[in-house]
């Protein structure tokens, strides 16, 4: 029986959208492809309308309000920057406001290209500066612990940063300070270090005030190619966008952590799948498969495969391999041999709840680090049982030790446990045919 999701109807800018009941109106904007402005709105984050960048004109009401503050009813009507003035003018002095003590140094700063003050200005305001007084002087950098720099100057005070580390960490390590103009952050550095999500707090810097140390100026924004991937950190396999140039890892993030239906699933990347990314960059290709000793050609060990017959091979894979890896190999051994055996390191923790975090986010990063196993999955290699995908591998071992293999193709790095290669393994393995290194 399917789950009937209640809408509203509102207008926005004299047209007529259906929305899901329950969001507010930047959310509810964003379902139907509309950008509604905003700074220290985030969904995971508790609604405080410091930036005032959000405000929209609604009829019936005596002000401009809010956008996300406003849950969307039905029969609602709003007028964004596009159709009245009163909300451009608003917006403009927004910007404005923020802009007069922001330093000039978007050439030095990391955020720039991906900078939502830079974005805002061009789409939103636009204009020259009637600022003429000293500008308010600030420290240019702060050390957040081992893993963040900090910039007062730049800080815009949307408090992302401190809600992401009271409501969803529940490390409390950052905190306002003074009023006005001499409003800075501070942080407890000790605290810092025991939150294993520290790095998201760059992203969700909407300008460049948080900066990881690992990246800091490595390469600009616009020179990067980036692509969307997935961390092979844990089983979690949580999505990410990875920045690359000349081949080098030159910047990890979180992947889009605001999705149009305030839906948030494994959007938050702990900094051991973040800062240790590299680990998964190869620094060789195969070039070759072992056989008997010796190394023979890929087309030729496809001959060898075949002379096995009706012999089963058994093929243990590198829980950390990518997807187009497991989907190449799947496609080759099809190919190559008639009767073959699939199985990914798995461990047996992945069947117990072992895994650890802070907060909202206790239980978020896994114990088991079989990175990559769901994409192993998908391409059709192991069960889509972690249980049974676990159990499969633990019986392919003790057929191994008992000599009911005796051909067998390892791939990649942690293609056998630790935990299970005993002196029962090490004699079998001598026994084998086939090797991949």
């Amino acid at each position: 029986m399917e789950v009937e999701h209640k809408t509203v109807k509102i207008t926005i800018d004299d047209q007529v959208y259906s929305v899901p009941a329950n969001l507010n109106l930047i959310q509810a904007a964003s379902y139907v492809g509309i950008e509604i402005p905003h700074f220290c709105f985030h969904s995971c984050l508790s609604v405080v309308g410091h930036c005032r960048m959000c405000q929209v004109e609604q009829e019936g009401a005596s002000k401009l309000v809010l956008a996300c503050h406003t849950t969307v009813a039905d029969g609602q009507v709003f007028r964004t920057h596009k159709t009245s003035e009163k909300v451009r003018s608003a917006q403009q002095a927004v910007l404005e406001f923020l802009l007069v003590n922001h330093p000039l140094d978007c050439t030095t700063c990391d955020q720039a290209g991906r900078c939502k003050l830079q974005d805002y200005y061009m789409e939103y305001s636009k204009r020259s500066s009637r600022f003429s007084e000293q500008k308010e002087k600030n420290n240019k950098k702060v050390s957040f612990g081992s893993k963040l720099v900090y910039a007062p100057e730049r800080c815009i005070k949307c408090s992302r940063c401190i809600r992401f580390c009271d409501e969803i960490t529940e490390t409390r390590e950052l905190a306002f300070i003074n009023r006005g103009s001499k409003t800075d952050i501070i942080c407890d550095d000790k605290e810092t270090q025991n939150n294993p999500f520290s790095g998201c707090l760059a992203d969700l810097c909407p300008v460049g005030a948080l900066t990881h140390k690992k990246w800091q100026l490595k390469s600009r924004a616009w020179l990067n190619r980036e692509s969307k991937s997935y961390c092979f950190g844990c089983s979690r396999l949580c999505p990410c966008n990875v920045s690359t140039r000349d081949t080098q890892i030159v910047y990890v993030s979180s992947s889009d952590v605001e999705d149009k239906k305030g839906e948030n699933k494994n959007i938050f990347l702990c900094d051991e799948g973040r800062y240790g990314f590299h680990r998964f960059y190869p620094k060789k290709r195969l070039q070759g498969i072992s056989f008997l000793g010796e190394k023979i050609s890929i087309n030729d060990s496809i001959q060898q495969f075949k002379l096995l017959g009706s012999k089963p091979l058994v093929v243990f894979f590198s829980p950390d391999l990518t997807f187009e890896d497991y989907k190449a190999w799947k496609k080759y051994l099809d190919r190559a041999a008639r009767l073959y055996v699939p199985v990914v390191s798995i461990s047996s923790q992945v069947e117990k709840d072992e895994s650890f975090g802070v907060g909202k986010l206790n239980n978020y990063i896994f114990n088991d680090k079989a990175g990559n196993i769901f994409s192993a999955i998908k391409a059709g290699l192991v069960p889509p049982d972690l249980k049974k995908a676990s159990e499969k591998y633990r019986e392919t071992v003790e057929k191994l030790i008992n000599n009911v293999y005796q051909h067998a193709l390892f791939v990649g790095d942690r293609c056998l446990r630790n935990y299970l290669i005993d002196d029962g393994v090490i004699e079998a393995l001598k026994k084998l045919d086939f090797s991949v290194a």
